[in-house]
């Protein structure tokens, strides 16, 4: 986990105690879930925005996205680790609940 490359060490890094309280307890460790696919033009934009920590426009596009585990970079970080890193507690919450069921 202090390699950097999880959600939880991108929320630990950036001081969001509340997404780092919740993925500890949820997981223990943080997570990397998602499976290999093709990236379409919206999970691009979608991708970006959550990035650049553009809320409301990474909510609005996240609706259009079929799975939400699948959309990365070319590096491998989710939106949920952009979530994390943001402190996005609303937003780690709900794409748990995805993950995890």
């Amino acid at each position: 986990d202090d390699d950097g490359n999880t959600p939880l060490s991108k929320a630990r890094s950036n001081g969001k105690r509340p997404v780092v309280d919740y993925l500890e307890k949820v997981l223990g460790t943080g997570t990397n879930s998602g499976t290999e696919r093709q990236s379409s033009k919206v999970d691009d934009q979608c991708f970006e925005a959550f990035k650049h920590g553009r809320k409301e426009e990474a909510l609005r596009l996240l609706k259009k996205i079929d799975d939400p585990r699948t959309v990365k970079d070319s590096n491998d970080f989710t939106i949920l680790h952009c979530a994390a890193y943001h402190g996005w507690l609303s937003v780690v919450k709900e794409m748990m609940m995805v993950i995890l069921h």
